[in-house]
């Protein structure tokens, strides 16, 4: 879609882009925020090749539709993370997961590692082909001016800085990517190498089938190198994804009490470190409590006091949380632990 709309710049273009990228934002943020980048590196480096400003202007308006599309999601992710404590960033610094080749103890390290390595192979491999077509074409003066010349370009430079990406010698790069947090671990970047890896093997393999500059010997050579990484991709899925889950996933076993540790608030006690107390609590100890209604986003409690009090319920303090008092809308604060507290007058009362 980026492509038909930085070549066309027609309306439908623009859909597409925006409602396919919007889709990815809602889906996977974390790749997407990524690949929202290396798209907008693709329409600069193809604006730059063709010295035509349009194209990058075109791609920028659809990537602002998809942007738009997503709001909905990340606009209040981004305001309100400030509030939150994410587990991921603190258990995965970004800038601790960059891809290493050392021996992995794990199957999933294995596979990551394997990934890198096949996907360096696949853009290693179908760029030596491409690259030897085009020496073919030059030597002979064979045949028009490729006009997919420059779309494999950008894709080889945008796969072979996906992958450079997620190493370490990228850190310098990845510093200057504002909120790259959002993305750890760094080896996702793969699934970004890999989209380019695959369009530049079909580049080779449309070269290798097309193509009457080789000769049968070359031809011969530059298959097997492709067939032999195909053939290794292929042969990781099945070994190492699809018989290790088969064989090695336990039934799934539901906890009795399940424990989510994903978002709180910040420097909240994590919920497994929490106090046992009951739903509601009245400080000081007096007064009398009843639970009328207890939804998962919406709570009414009948509470008697004789004194200026405190009502301690047990969830964590967000802000979106809303307390009235017989109607009249208070403050809520929070407590040590991060739980919803409201002060409470003399007398009767519906929280």
């Amino acid at each position: 879609s980026a492509f038909r709309l930085g070549e066309s710049g027609q309306a439908r273009y623009y859909a597409a882009l925006g409602l396919i990228h919007g889709g990815y934002l809602l889906t996977h943020l974390p790749v997407s925020y990524l690949f929202t980048y290396v798209l907008a590196s693709y329409a600069v480096g193809w604006a730059i090749k063709e010295r035509n400003l349009r194209i990058a202007l075109r791609i920028a308006g659809g990537i602002a539709l998809g942007l738009l599309v997503s709001a909905v999601y990340w606009l209040p992710a981004a305001i309100e993370s400030k509030f939150a404590y994410e587990w991921a960033s603190e258990l995965m610094p970004y800038h601790t997961t960059y891809l290493t080749l050392l021996e992995s103890k794990s199957t999933f390290g294995l596979i990551v590692n394997l990934s890198f390595v096949l996907i360096v192979a696949s853009l290693a491999s179908s760029i030596w082909v491409l690259r030897a077509e085009r020496g073919s074409i030059a030597s002979t003066g064979a045949g028009p001016r490729d006009q997919t010349a420059n779309q494999i370009q950008l894709w080889t430079f945008l796969g072979v800085l996906a992958a450079f990406m997620s190493t370490s010698f990228s850190i310098y790069v990845s510093k200057l990517i504002p909120r790259i947090q959002v993305a750890t671990p760094a080896w996702r970047w793969l699934c970004i190498a890999g989209l380019f890896a695959s369009l530049l093997v079909s580049a080779a393999v449309e070269r290798l089938t097309a193509s009457l500059t080789f000769s049968s010997r070359k031809r011969l050579v530059y298959s097997a190198a492709i067939t032999v990484t195909l053939a290794l991709s292929l042969w990781t899925t099945v070994r190492y994804v699809i018989i290790e889950a088969v064989r090695s996933s336990p039934a799934l076993a539901l906890a009795t009490e399940y424990m989510d540790f994903g978002f709180t608030p910040r420097n909240a006690t994590p919920p497994d470190r929490l106090p046992q107390t009951p739903l509601v609590m009245i400080r000081p100890e007096s007064g009398v409590i009843e639970v009328s209604v207890w939804d998962r986003q919406h709570r009414e409690i009948f509470v008697r006091v004789d004194q200026p009090s405190e009502l301690r319920l047990k969830t964590y303090h967000f802000p979106g949380w809303v307390a009235r008092i017989d109607g009249e809308s208070v403050q809520i604060s929070s407590d040590v632990d991060g739980a919803q507290v409201i002060s409470i007058p003399p007398g009767m009362h519906k929280v």
